[in-house]
């Protein structure tokens, strides 16, 4: 894994510092949050009696959320992986905010 690691930093497209460690559990924190959320609006999808109790349409169709909460719970779990080795992903919204 180290070796594919560097040659993403020697493209440029990560970045290795010593800080961004300790955000691993909140990047993990993330992902966890989002499997919820996906979880639910999955249930949503699938229940009228849900929908009804929510005020939501009969032909609401939160399916493409849970596509979303499933991306991001990947994309913030891997966040997370990387931060474990001291290392983050250059010139995202994300972690220009945090860097």
């Amino acid at each position: 894994m180290e070796r594919h690691i560097k040659w993403f930093i020697d493209q440029g497209l990560l970045i290795k510092t010593p800080f961004i460690g300790r955000l691993t559990q909140r990047f993990l924190g993330k992902a966890r949050n989002n499997l919820v959320t996906m979880s639910i609006l999955f249930y949503l999808y699938g229940n009228a009696e849900a929908k009804k109790t929510l005020n939501a349409p009969e032909n609401y169709d939160p399916s493409e959320w849970v596509v979303v909460c499933g991306y991001y719970a990947m994309y913030m779990a891997a966040s997370g992986a990387l931060a474990k080795v001291s290392t983050y992903e250059r010139e995202t919204p994300y972690t220009s905010a945090v860097g």
